[in-house]
């Protein structure tokens, strides 16, 4: 069904075979050869696409998809084969892509997936993943939720674009994936969906529905009014429009391991979270669908803590979570303008047995 140039050869992918074609010296009729690799089951109606040292190829388990990642170079794959092999990157999310997949685009610099299905129209499935001598260090998914419909995508070097369909209409859209053009005096980054830079003199087109969703951001990185945004304006100022959007981390279930297995038989009692930020300006910490405690950036020993403009700050935040680990759902949220970065967290607990504590 498809081919992939890809390693000095030529992958054919059949829907339950895997072909290459090679040939020594120029390709001829005399010259060529065609060998059975692999025997995985591949969807006919996606094209595979090829970054790096793997070529990407989705299938399918019943109502939901999967992605798996090709291998053509020994000791590369996470079963560091010798031969052509292929492992299941969702085989720790089997239930991640509902419907069947669509399209496949790579971001080879940026070690990067994108993909559509056709369960969730408004929904991409981002796959970051990373190499290094040790092996593979990350494989994590994110979902980008849309609030219309994803037409089509495609993904040039840096830069994703999107067409997306909402309220009747087609919309292009582009989401740079390391470069921000949108920073306030202090170098901040405002963080809107479908944002535009206002500039006076200069008519932009804002593509919002009704005036009430659009958010105006001025240089020093707080939120304005309409009216004082025209004031702004008038006083040769830029100020940004958007529309804000939900950053959403949830932290997976806590476990007791001991000796690199869980233990179980007792209760494992949640006592507190710590959760480590950078640069970040705001988020809240959700237990449960319910808000525990917020961060606002603003620490009374920062000596920026009576500063006009946003304060960007970095640590770790403790907040209290009390319950068992199962009934004890953790998620960091941010619908706000300002910075949040994640970078690790952990938890402190009791593990209760009939005979002891620890």
């Amino acid at each position: 069904y498809h081919a992939v140039d890809f390693t000095n050869s030529l992958l054919l992918f059949g829907e339950f075979l895997q072909f290459k074609i090679t040939s020594q010296g120029p390709l001829t009729p005399n010259t060529i050869t065609v060998s059975s690799t692999t025997e995985f089951t591949a969807d006919p109606k996606v094209k595979p696409k090829g970054a790096g040292k793997f070529v990407f190829f989705s299938s399918h388990r019943g109502d939901f998809g999967s992605l798996w990642e090709f291998s053509v170079e020994a000791g590369v794959s996470s079963f560091n084969a010798t031969l052509d092999n292929a492992n299941e990157i969702t085989n720790h999310a089997s239930k991640l892509l509902a419907g069947a997949v669509t399209s496949i685009n790579m971001s080879p610099n940026n070690s990067m997936a994108f993909v559509t299905t056709d369960a969730k129209l408004n929904e991409l499935y981002v796959y970051k993943y990373l190499w290094s001598d040790q092996g593979k260090t990350l494989s994590s998914w994110v979902i980008w939720e849309f609030s219309g419909d994803i037409a089509g995508v495609s993904v040039a070097h840096d830069v994703v674009t999107l067409l997306i369909k909402r309220d009747g209409k087609l919309n292009v859209e582009t989401i740079s994936i390391n470069k921000d053009s949108a920073f306030t005096d202090t170098g901040q980054k405002i963080l809107l969906d479908r944002r535009v830079k206002l500039t006076a003199g200069v008519r932009t087109r804002t593509p919002y529905n009704t005036p009430e969703e659009v958010v105006y951001i001025n240089q020093k990185g707080v939120q304005v009014t309409s009216e004082a945004k025209d004031l702004l304006l008038a006083a040769g100022e830029n100020v940004w429009a958007g529309v804000r959007f939900v950053y959403k981390v949830i932290l997976s279930k806590a476990f007791y391991v001991s000796n690199n297995q869980n233990v179980v038989g007792g209760k494992l009692q949640m006592k507190k979270y710590y959760i480590q930020y950078a640069d970040s300006g705001y988020f809240k910490v959700v237990k449960n669908n319910t808000t525990t405690k917020e961060f606002n950036g603003k620490i009374f020993s920062n000596p920026e803590y009576f500063s006009e403009g946003v304060t960007l700050t970095s640590g770790i935040f403790q907040v209290a979570a009390t319950g068992l680990n199962d009934r004890c759902q953790i998620a960091i949220e941010n619908a706000s303008h300002l910075a949040c970065s994640v970078v690790a967290a952990r938890w402190e607990a009791y593990y209760i047995t009939r005979s002891q504590n620890i």
